[in-house]
């Protein structure tokens, strides 16, 4: 249970290394698919659609939907958007972080065939 634990760990490192997404080093096109998302979202066909394709963006745009219900200042989902990409890109960085943790832990799962090992990190807290 280790190994997700690290990428966690990790993750929360290097995101807070990188700074935020508007920053020139770090382009890599999160943008174009934070507006493609927006647009799958409102249910139009995306924009941009290029590797790893259309499941990230689903879940992206399910992520835009949900933050902006929960957290929106703007009633318009676009101009919410807009006005605030990189709170919509904190907020999908989490999910992908989230899926990457429980991805890797049901790895661990199924490679130890054993639950005692997955939760041990968790039984202090039980213990309590």
């Amino acid at each position: 249970m280790i190994l997700p634990a690290i990428l966690l760990i990790l993750e929360i490192i290097f995101k807070h290394a990188k700074g935020d997404y508007f920053l020139f080093d770090n382009y890599d096109g999160p943008y174009n698919y934070l507006l493609s998302s927006l647009n799958v979202a409102q249910l139009i066909k995306p924009g941009y659609v290029h590797h790893p394709g259309i499941v990230p963006q689903i879940i992206i745009a399910s992520t835009i939907k949900i933050s902006h219900l929960l957290q929106g200042n703007d009633p318009n989902i676009v101009t919410d958007t807009f006005n605030r990409p990189e709170f919509y890109l904190h907020r999908i960085n989490m999910v992908f972080t989230f899926l990457n943790v429980f991805a890797s832990s049901l790895w661990v799962i199924s490679h130890t065939k054993k639950l005692e090992k997955f939760l041990l990190p968790f039984s202090s807290i039980y213990c309590l």
